[in-house]
C-alpha cells in the first residue's frame, strides 16, 4: 500500500499528490511536503489532500488515476 504525501506548495493553482516512494522528478522538496498516509489506492489519498487544499490533484507522473 503506497503512502502519499501532497506538496504544500501549489503549482499553477493545484497542490500535487504524490506516491512518496515512486520515482518521479516532480516530487516537493522535504519541507514542502505533508503526508497524507497510507492508502489503498490515489483516490482516497487524493479526497484527504482535498479536505485542507480543495485544488488538490494527482501528480500525471506518479498518481495516474
Amino acid at each position: 500500500m503506497p503512502n502519499f504525501i501532497v506538496n504544500t506548495n501549489a503549482v499553477n493553482g493545484i497542490y500535487h499528490v504524490h506516491d512518496e516512494n515512486a520515482v518521479c522528478q516532480h516530487l516537493p522538496a522535504p519541507d514542502d511536503r505533508r503526508s497524507l498516509g497510507w492508502f489503498s489506492s490515489s483516490q482516497g489519498a487524493i479526497a484527504e489532500a482535498r479536505k485542507t487544499y480543495s485544488s488538490a490533484d494527482g501528480c500525471e507522473n506518479c498518481v495516474k488515476e
